[in-house]
């Protein structure tokens, strides 16, 4: 069992601080100050963890995300506006165990945490600091699942590599409008959802005139694969052959319901969560989820495609 240890908190705004940063940090929050304070008569070290939302004058523990980093206080100056500049360096990773509020100023339990970055919330933060990695991490977790939501919504190839291209550049240039109120997955999906949709919208305008096939042969699916290896371009192509039978079917279904079918089946995603990303109640995805279901059972029927 991991060793837990109490130490001042104090939250940020609109910044992430890892191990090995040397940032230097403007505080004008009266518990904040006094944290700084406190920490100054002992060892200089805090415990920095940023806000889910910057607008937040007085957060609590919902308010911060669950991982920090136990930092060091290099310099500390009080500046005429009654206001600290300090300058810190964050030291390693921690774990929020406890939130605790004493009124003079936060305190928290937490236990030391590897520095191997892995979940999503860590990776958008480490993304908006400039982590070429964690961009890439992120990317690399969620490609596959965005190609195949494309390919099973529109039944096109290339329309699926639009999406995912679509979407991550989306998601790339509105990273920073990720609060953490919903999970990032919810997040992605609705940015899909949207993009989705406008692709479809698109496509009731194109003509057919230039006899363009709407599907691409298997060579070219693997040669639009840029940066992969054999191993993982076989991977998508399986995938591709695998959803073939699939995007038969959810092609008859109306755009919302495959929309809803795509979400609950294939991206797990609750029906809470569904109802967050599409704008409509509860009760109405339920109702379009289960319509759908009896639909697909017929065409599965008719299509003897399914046992």
């Amino acid at each position: 069992m991991k060793a837990t240890y109490i130490k001042p908190l104090l939250p940020l705004r609109d910044i992430v601080i890892f191990p090995s940063m040397v940032v230097p940090l403007f505080v004008g929050r009266e518990k904040s100050i006094k944290a700084l304070q406190e920490v100054m008569k002992t060892d200089k070290s805090i415990v920095l963890v940023t806000q889910k939302n910057s607008e937040v004058d007085d957060p609590k523990k919902n308010d911060v995300f669950s991982y920090g980093c136990e930092s060091n206080i290099l310099q500390l100056l009080k500046l005429p506006d009654g206001t600290v500049k300090v300058l810190v360096e964050g030291i390693k990773r921690v774990k929020i165990i406890d939130f605790k509020d004493n009124e003079k100023f936060i305190t928290c339990d937490f236990t030391p945490h590897n520095d191997v970055i892995d979940g999503d919330e860590a990776l958008v933060g480490a993304a908006l600091n400039g982590s070429a990695r964690a961009w890439e991490k992120l990317v690399r977790r969620y490609e596959g699942k965005i190609y195949n939501q494309g390919l099973r919504l529109t039944g096109n190839n290339s329309d699926a590599m639009d999406l995912m291209q679509e979407v991550f550049l989306g998601v790339y240039r509105n990273l920073h409008r990720f609060r953490g109120d919903a999970k990032f997955s919810s997040w992605i999906f609705r940015i899909a959802h949207n993009k989705a949709i406008d692709i479809n919208r698109r496509k009731r305008f194109m003509t057919t005139s230039s006899g363009r096939s709407g599907d691409q042969g298997e060579d070219d699916l693997l040669d639009k694969i840029p940066g992969r290896s054999s191993l993982e371009a076989e991977e998508i192509l399986s995938d591709y052959q695998t959803n073939k039978i699939i995007v038969s079917m959810l092609s008859e279904l109306p755009i919302s319901q495959r929309l809803i079918v795509e979400l609950k089946i294939f991206q797990s995603q609750t029906f809470d969560d569904i109802a967050g990303i599409q704008g409509v109640s509860v009760n109405t995805v339920k109702t379009r989820f289960y319509s759908a279901l009896k639909k697909l059972k017929v065409i599965s029927e008719e299509k003897n495609v399914l046992p």
